[in-house]
């Protein structure tokens, strides 16, 4: 008698291309956001310029929220008033990605 093998629960007997595999496998392991994270950043230094780029770091984007670490208070004011044209310029940059707001907090740069 032949032996018949339960589909599995949320999973398709049909083949998937490996694009969709490897984007999958990325995603879980956290390659994605490490890429992403490191274009965010080089991003985030060429938009913002000098010296502020040697005094801030975009660490993170979450619902649509960039949170930005500042070393110091001077430097958040000051990226605070041109926060309106770094967003437009970052919009422009990544379409794609859903960048509603800006966030800047004092701390250190790792």
């Amino acid at each position: 008698m032949a032996r018949k093998h339960p589909q599995r629960s949320g999973r398709s007997q049909e083949p998937r291309h490996i694009s969709e595999v490897v984007a999958e496998i990325l995603a879980r392991s956290g390659v994605a956001e490490t890429q992403s994270a490191r274009e965010l950043q080089a991003a985030w230094h060429e938009i913002v310029g000098a010296p502020l780029n040697e005094l801030s770091r975009a660490v993170r984007l979450s619902r649509g929220k960039l949170e930005v670490v500042v070393t110091h208070s001077a430097a958040v004011q000051e990226l605070t008033f041109r926060k309106r044209e770094i967003l437009r310029r970052l919009q422009e940059r990544w379409p794609q990605k859903v960048i509603r707001d800006i966030r800047f907090r004092v701390g250190p740069i790792e």
